[in-house]
């Protein structure tokens, strides 16, 4: 019960960490369903798979995404 208790605070932590971020530049416009991609480095998804920004391609866990 407590691994799951520290796994919790551990995806909230991140999950703060994304959204406390630098907020978007005014001049960054969101796409048509208001989608942005945060300041953040990295972020990490329910399933925590980790999704990153490269050259202009998504990569999921390392691997780039079709």
């Amino acid at each position: 019960m407590r691994n799951l208790f520290n796994g919790i605070c551990l995806i909230a932590l991140m999950i703060f960490s994304i959204f406390s971020s630098q907020p978007a530049a005014a001049a960054n416009t969101p796409s048509i369903n208001g989608t942005t991609i945060p300041s953040a480095t990295q972020i990490v998804d329910m399933n925590l798979n980790v999704w990153t920004l490269s050259g202009g391609k998504a990569y999921e866990n390392g691997e780039p995404t079709p």
